[in-house]
């Protein structure tokens, strides 16, 4: 036996413990996350919509968790209020009546099928290309200008002689 292994010994953990020290751990990590409100309302719309189905163990777990994370931060958070049920439903009536006036303001516009929007785009497109050259015409066209213009400086360029201005070791360039 090493000389310090008495020292860091402990005694095995029963079961039961065990798994209340994991459950434990597993409720302090939940509740180091704090929910932003959205969060909050998804809450509230799985706890509404979950009351009339079955859980399978891990569900129940989880849920059983996060009930102790709430009590818990309702215990230690006492300075900031929990969002009543009924202020949840109020804002989901007030982002629903959002939407409805969004939807009543927005001009109804003819319904546009995918082929004729493409084919109008198509034409608009041609019509100002037809117009004005775009950027990649003009570099197209810069182009052809400089070869051109090579083309002709070569041309122009009489090639070094093979006589004695050309040197031991070939013509100068």
């Amino acid at each position: 036996m090493h000389k310090y292994s008495a020292q860091t010994a402990k005694e095995p953990l029963a079961g039961a413990d065990a798994a209340l020290m994991a459950e434990a751990a597993n409720v302090e990590a939940t509740v180091a996350e704090t929910p932003t409100p959205a969060e909050q309302v998804v809450d509230q719309l799985r706890q509404e919509r979950s009351q009339d189905t079955t859980l399978t163990p891990e569900q129940e777990r989880a849920e059983r968790i996060a009930a102790m994370a709430r009590r818990i931060k309702g215990t230690s958070n006492t300075s900031t209020p929990e969002q009543s049920p009924e202020a949840v439903t109020e804002a989901m009536k007030d982002i629903a009546e959002r939407r409805r006036a969004e939807k009543d303001t927005q001009p109804a516009a003819p319904a546009e099928s995918l082929r004729d929007r493409l084919a109008r785009v198509r034409q608009e497109t041609e019509a100002t290309l037809g117009q004005t050259p775009n950027a990649a015409e003009k570099i197209r066209q810069a182009q052809q200008a400089q070869e051109a213009e090579d083309a002709k400086r070569r041309a122009q360029q009489t090639g070094p002689a093979t006589g004695p201005e050309a040197g031991r070791r070939g013509p100068r360039l």
